[in-house]
C-alpha cells in the first residue's frame, strides 16, 4: 500500500500544476481564491504550458479542472481516513502485479481505497492527456501536432480503459 500512498502524492503534485489558471492560455472559467496562504498552498506558481510564471493577476486562480481535481481528492482523502477508522471487512485477494509496481490486497477497505487512488491518479493522466493535446495547437510542423496528439489520444484511451476496468472492479466488491 506504501506504492499507493506514493501515487497519491503524485497525483497531488500533478493537480497543483494543474490547477493554476493562467489567462494567456486558458479562456475558461475559473474561481478567484481570496485567501493569499491557501492559494500558495493549492496553486503553483508556474504556468503548466510555457513553464514561465504566470502573471501577478492570476496568482489567485484556481481553474475549473483544478477544483474538480481537488474535489475527487477529497474524496479520496475522505474514503482512506474513513477506511482507518473502520474495522477490516475480509474479502478474496486482489492483486496488481508488474515489474515495477506491485500490490496485493485482502480486505475490503484496502482494496477500495487503492481503487479510489488509483481512479484519481487516472484522472490526472487524463488531464495531462488533454492539456498535451491543447498545447500541440502551437506546433510548427504538421507531422509533430499529428504525432503528438495521436500519443496523448492513445493516453486517453488506456486511461479510459483502466478507468472502466478499475470501475468494475470496485462494483464487484459490493456484489
Amino acid at each position: 500500500m506504501i506504492m499507493v500512498y506514493l501515487l497519491f502524492a503524485f497525483s497531488v503534485f500533478f493537480i497543483r500544476c494543474f490547477a493554476g489558471y493562467d489567462s494567456r492560455y486558458q479562456k475558461g472559467k475559473y474561481i478567484c481564491i481570496k485567501n493569499s496562504f491557501v492559494s500558495k498552498i493549492l496553486l503553483d506558481s508556474t504556468s503548466l504550458l510555457e513553464r514561465t510564471k504566470r502573471l501577478k493577476k492570476d496568482r489567485n486562480k484556481i481553474s475549473l479542472c483544478g477544483i474538480i481535481l481537488y474535489i475527487e481528492t477529497a474524496v479520496v482523502l475522505f474514503i482512506n481516513l474513513a477506511f482507518f477508522i473502520i474495522p477490516d471487512i475480509p474479502t478474496a485477494p486482489w492483486g496488481v502485479e508488474t515489474e515495477k509496481f506491485l500490490l496485493y490486497t485482502n480486505t475490503l477497505n484496502e482494496k477500495i481505497s487503492a481503487i479510489a487512488i488509483f481512479l484519481l491518479f487516472l484522472s490526472v493522466m487524463g488531464d495531462m492527456g488533454i492539456a498535451i493535446i491543447e498545447t500541440s495547437k502551437d506546433t510548427a510542423p504538421k507531422w509533430i501536432k499529428v504525432l503528438v496528439r495521436g500519443v496523448a489520444i492513445f493516453m486517453i484511451l488506456i486511461v479510459l480503459l483502466t478507468s472502466i476496468y478499475l470501475l468494475c472492479e470496485l462494483f464487484s466488491c459490493f456484489l
